[in-house]
């Protein structure tokens, strides 16, 4: 069925053309231009973008397509640029506008509309502080409550990929390799390769226990609760665990799904070169796209004038979410894990520290109840004697390594 059920979204929107209190000729138009489209092999998402805005269009307007004027097309573009509506919204209308209405000009652009500029003004792109940080993500793979959940928030951000695109991924697309793993999604350029790193030991952890791991063609995120357990998670169910992920992280900016493919797209276009950026994210070679997340990167262009000329230190720097790999056994553990998942060594001297308190917190233990029960005492210190030696190993060998 999918993450979003466009097919069912599809026929709601033609249902409310037909009940739509416009005229027919308007509804007609509207549903041979769609015909065309689907002619020309357009995803259902853009179908459904499509029978969504030219309702909305023709319920403005008021008139039918054809007796539209310039200055029918003046009013609703002034009042589409001073409304509330995101830039990536009023792009949508512009564009389905341009298109529509040279199709309805039997492929020729109107003077109507051929004055009307689509690209998003530079002034309306994000800005670098409306996307997330490394360490924000950190903090939402630490605050979440279940394998799955940190799973998501790690792999979203690794992937920078569409939402549709790892949303509806099954468990045979993950391949896991020696450095991490790999996505195989499905994008609006076709099938494509996508690198995982960090994320690989949170996505391993989730299908150690998902509900449907012995079948490879099941959907790699599904529900959890009592309510449609083991049901390929929708879209409005990844978002509400992002958002309220966000929310346990103290993470006080506007968090959405789409948020993380913003941010890793503008990490990623700090070094790979536009080519790169394109393959990776999965634009068509020489978009436009590439452009909207490079201007995000003057920081950096600042930084390198200001190295050039000796008046800052070149620093090369380690990304906060590099894997953390057990030097005893060689697991590769997430960048918030301060323990092996395999053997149990402490991965930091943060933790070997911790496990010194653990220590003496258990002696201390252990002396209140032998001052009751020697027996249960003589038990105890059994078991601590065999914890201790296994911990001080690990903490000495942590230690030592770094």
């Amino acid at each position: 069925m999918g993450l979003y059920n466009y097919k069912k979204s599809i026929q709601t929107a033609e249902q409310r053309i037909i009940e739509a209190d416009y005229s027919q000729k308007n509804k007609d138009t509207i549903f041979a231009f769609v015909n065309v489209l689907y002619a020309e092999g357009l995803s259902d998402a853009r179908i459904l973008k499509y029978l969504s805005q030219l309702n909305i269009l023709s319920k403005n307007f008021d008139k039918d397509f054809d007796e539209i004027t310039m200055s029918d097309m003046y009013r609703f573009l002034a009042e589409l640029e001073r409304s509330d509506k995101k830039p990536w919204t009023k792009q949508g209308y512009k564009v389905t506008i341009k298109r529509f209405f040279r199709w309805l000009n039997g492929g020729k652009e109107p003077e109507m509309t051929e004055w009307i500029k689509t690209p998003i003004k530079q002034s309306d792109q994000m800005l670098p502080e409306e996307l997330l940080t490394e360490e924000e993500c950190m903090s939402m793979i630490d605050y979440a409550n279940h394998p799955r959940d940190k799973a998501i928030a790690a792999s979203w951000y690794d992937a920078g990929a569409r939402v549709g695109e790892i949303g509806e991924a099954k468990i045979k697309h993950v391949v896991f390799d020696e450095v991490g793993a790999f996505v195989m999604v499905k994008g609006k350029t076709g099938m494509r390769r996508v690198r995982l790193v960090f994320s690989a030991p949170y996505i391993a952890k989730w299908l150690d226990i998902h509900p449907l791991r012995d079948d490879p063609d099941a959907p790699l995120w599904v529900n959890i609760g009592h309510r449609n357990f083991g049901k390929e998670m929708k879209y409005g169910a990844i978002r509400m665990v992002i958002k309220r992920t966000a929310k346990k992280a103290g993470i006080k900016k506007r968090v959405y799904n789409h948020l993380f493919r913003h941010s890793r797209a503008t990490d990623y276009a700090g070094f790979m070169s536009q080519a790169q950026l394109e393959m990776h994210m999965g634009w068509k070679h020489g978009t436009r796209m590439s452009g909207t997340y490079l201007h995000l990167q003057g920081a950096q262009v600042d930084n390198t004038i200001l190295e050039h000329y000796g008046l800052k230190e070149k620093q090369d720097k380690v990304s906060e979410l590099t894997p953390r790999k057990c030097s005893r056994c060689k697991t590769t553990n997430g960048p918030t894990s301060d323990f092996c998942s395999s053997c149990g060594m402490a991965l930091n001297a943060a933790a070997a520290t911790n496990i010194d308190g653990m220590q003496q917190l258990g002696m201390q233990l252990l002396l209140e109840i032998g001052a009751k029960d020697p027996k249960d005492a003589q038990e105890l210190q059994s078991y601590l004697g065999k914890l201790k030696e296994a911990l001080s190993d690990s903490a000495s060998t942590s230690i030592s390594d770094e």
